[in-house]
């Protein structure tokens, strides 16, 4: 996956052209007709967040195929570029994968998740917020948005943050309750939800991440759906 690296100077003239569709504490995002550029501040607490996942390799074409572009200036990294893909949540329900479920096939859910779950195992870290409306469909392919949502599994499961997660860990936010929290929930819906799998132990550990891995793999050899 080619993802280019471009200076804020050459992408803040064309934010006077787009609209702003999104302004919250340290990030805003703004749009056109083909894209998203998310915005931060200066020097953000998780602004290295979504480079470590591009270098890493947890964002690619499959992931995140939507993704174009990193933004940085000489304070470090100011954002990132998205092709615009199609919403497939129309209830803005972060919890609901009712639209999704009726836009996609098990199939397709199911390889997506399946990628993301033998990626996050290869390298050590998370998609913490896998909200149904952090989904959309790029080129007929599921892509996660909201690219700053990584965790390390140092941090989400020992409390222990490696050197990119910069936030405060008392910060007001509760991060790492936050991100615990989430995890629990939002892999439990789409497993439930989107693949009719009932995973019922909190998860936890990186075991629990391999379980989830092994329930998958017995749905594809046992499934009829596919």
């Amino acid at each position: 996956m080619n993802i280019k690296n471009i200076h804020y100077n050459k992408v803040e003239p064309l934010l006077n052209s787009c609209r702003c569709v999104k302004k919250k504490r340290e990030r805003s995002v703004y749009c056109n007709d083909q894209y998203y550029y998310k915005i931060w501040v200066k020097n953000w607490t998780q602004g290295d967040i979504t480079k470590f996942a591009v270098d890493n390799g947890f964002y690619d074409e499959v992931t995140s195929p939507a993704l174009q572009s990193l933004i940085y200036d000489e304070s470090g990294q100011r954002g990132y570029i998205m092709a615009k893909g199609v919403n497939l949540n129309s209830q803005n329900n972060h919890r609901d994968w009712t639209d999704i479920v009726r836009q996609t096939s098990k199939k397709e859910r199911y390889n997506f998740f399946l990628y993301l779950i033998e990626k996050s195992l290869l390298v050590s870290g998370l998609y913490l917020d896998l909200a149904s409306s952090n989904i959309v469909s790029y080129n007929n392919k599921l892509s996660l948005i909201d690219l700053e949502s990584y965790g390390s599994f140092n941090f989400v499961f020992n409390g222990k943050k490696e050197w990119y997660e910069k936030f405060d860990l008392n910060a007001w936010w509760k991060p790492l309750d936050t991100a615990r929290r989430d995890l629990d929930l939002f892999y439990k819906d789409y497993l439930s939800q989107c693949l009719g799998i009932n995973y019922n132990k909190t998860i936890n550990s990186p075991e629990d991440i391999k379980n989830i891995l092994n329930e998958l793999k017995k749905l594809k050899i046992c499934s009829n759906a596919f």
